[in-house]
Formats: C-alpha cells, sequence, structure tokens
C-alpha cells in the first residue's frame, strides 16, 4: 500500500501528502479512548518517529521526510466537504 502510494505521489510531482482519519489531527494518545489526550498543533518528521506517534506507516514518514514533502493530517469530514462539495 505505501509503495503504491508513493509511486503515485512522485509521478505527479505531489507537493503534499493528506492523510484523511476520523479526528482532528495527530493527538498524543487515542482522543476516543483517553479524553486527555493533547492535539499537536506542528510536528517534525523526527518528532514523529522519536514519540512513535501513529500518524501514518513509519516507511510513509520516512520516504515523505527524505523527499521533502509535508504531510497534513485532516479530519475525514473537512476533507471531504473540501473537495466533494
Amino acid at each position: 500500500m505505501v509503495a503504491k502510494l508513493y509511486s503515485i505521489v512522485y509521478s505527479v510531482n505531489a507537493e503534499v501528502v493528506l492523510k484523511a482519519t476520523n479526528v482532528d489531527g495527530v493527538y498524543d494518545d487515542d482522543p476516543k479512548r483517553n479524553p486527555q489526550a493533547r492535539l499537536h498543533e506542528t510536528l517534525t518528521y523526527q518528532e514523529v518517529t522519536s514519540r512513535d506517534l501513529s500518524v501514518m506507516d513509519m516507511t510513509a514518514i520516512t520516504l515523505c521526510q527524505e523527499n521533502n514533502i509535508p504531510g497534513n493530517v485532516v479530519h475525514i469530514n473537512l476533507y471531504m466537504n473540501y473537495f466533494f462539495n
């Protein structure tokens, strides 16, 4: 899956990778199980890997980092409303 995603990213010269999810962004814990989970406003790739945050597959994180492709995590509803309305 990751290899296929990145072959698409490279073939279209993507400037960003979006990940749509069912929460508002990247948290330090699962906000559905832990109401005290803290939302991270911004993160570096190094912070994602060192904190072992479950943003996306670590291979995907590494490929983005090595190729200077930013990643954005958005709520699926925001994504759907923006692109399909």
